[in-house]
C-alpha cells in the first residue's frame, strides 16, 4: 500500500501533494467524530431505557445535565447524541 501511495506521488506537483495532506487533516477529523459517535450508541441505550439507573454512564449524564429536569434529560441526550 506505501509502494502505491509513492507510485501516485510521483503524478502530483508539489502543491497537488500539500493539498492532499490538508485535506488528510479533515478526514482524520471527521473520522474521529465518527468513532466517538459510534461509541455512543450503547450508553445512549442506557440512559434512554434506564434514566434513573446507576452507574457512570448515569451519574455523568446526571452532573452533565444538572439544571434540567429528570423527566427531559432523554431529550438532551437524545440531542447530544444527533449533534455528533
Amino acid at each position: 500500500m506505501i509502494e502505491i501511495a509513492r507510485k501516485l506521488s510521483t503524478f502530483l506537483d508539489g502543491s497537488s501533494r500539500l493539498h492532499l495532506a490538508l485535506l488528510f487533516i479533515p478526514m482524520l477529523a471527521v473520522a474521529l467524530l465518527e468513532m466517538a459517535s459510534i461509541g455512543m450508541i450503547l450508553p445512549f441505550i442506557q440512559v434512554l431505557i434506564m434514566p434513573d439507573s446507576s452507574g457512570p454512564v448515569a451519574s455523568f449524564t446526571e452532573w452533565l445535565l444538572q439544571g434540567v429536569a429528570p423527566e427531559f434529560r432523554h431529550v438532551w441526550i437524545a440531542g447530544l447524541f444527533a449533534s455528533l
